[in-house]
């Protein structure tokens, strides 16, 4: 038949395209998403190939042992509703031991890493997982929501360079919104200052508007003053061309803006 051999042509490309589109995912890392429940939804954890999740312990994968890939890796999360604080400071042996109560006997070595623009907390250790499978590891805690995420792979000394690489590509997969310490949380007494400093001001400046309200309806009356109650910009430019009759009015109205100035300043 005629058309066998174009048939044929057109599903072996078929089948070229398909395994060239297969390559190019590939490509990209072949990191597959790993989706997270509340509250880490909104943390993005990508995973290369051959991890596999945990049935029995929440937030922990494994890499597969196989023939042509032996290494077994161990990864896992861990997280606190506690924000970080804004200045990072290198983790001690306690901190690990909160990340995971399943360590002992570990020699640590902390330190400090960039990550996304930041510094946070990192260390290395070596240990016992369960008091008797010796383990090299790496931990890194993130601001990250609902507070703070604790990245945490750990392996068999022989598998070292294996973690090491994954851990490399999981941290700069792993994103999400930052979490910082609002004003309120680590300065409360600067916040109360700031928001008081601030009424203050708004209250100033209504003292110099009604001030310039009155002098304005002594001179005008009518509608027009009742319209510089829906917008100060009336009153206050009536009295910029007033200068003689309504400038205390304008004293107190720039102090209560200053005043308020002071506020958005309080607040940085």
């Amino acid at each position: 038949m005629p058309g066998a051999p174009r048939t044929k042509l057109m599903g072996m490309t078929l089948l070229l395209l398909l395994a060239a589109l297969q390559t190019v995912g590939g490509s990209q890392g072949g990191f597959q998403p790993r989706p997270l429940r509340p509250p880490l939804d909104e943390v993005q954890l990508l995973l290369p190939a051959g991890y596999e999740e945990d049935k029995k312990v929440s937030l922990k994968w494994a890499r597969v042992a196989t023939s042509v890939a032996p290494d077994v890796v161990t990864v896992r999360l861990q997280y606190y509703p506690v924000k970080m604080p804004l200045t990072a400071t290198p983790p001690v042996e306690a901190d690990l031991m909160k990340a995971d109560t399943n360590l002992s006997h570990l020699k640590v070595t902390p330190g400090l890493a960039t990550w996304r623009g930041r510094q946070v907390p990192v260390a290395r250790y070596e240990g016992f997982l369960q008091g008797n499978v010796g383990v090299y590891g790496r931990m890194v805690w993130l601001p990250l929501p609902p507070g703070t995420v604790v990245l945490h792979l750990y392996a068999e000394p022989v598998w070292a360079e294996t973690m090491n690489r994954d851990w490399d590509a999981i941290l700069a997969n792993l994103t999400g919104p930052i979490v910082e310490p609002t004003l309120r949380e680590r300065a409360p007494g600067r916040w109360l200052a700031a928001k008081i400093t601030a009424t203050v001001g708004v209250l100033v400046f209504a003292v110099g508007l009604i001030m310039l309200i009155a002098r304005m309806n002594e001179a005008v009356g009518g509608a027009v003053v009742y319209l510089g109650l829906l917008f100060p910009v009336i009153p206050l430019g009536w009295a910029v061309f007033h200068l003689h009759e309504c400038w205390r009015g304008l004293l107190v109205c720039g102090s209560g803006l200053g005043i308020f100035g002071i506020s958005i300043l309080l607040e940085r």
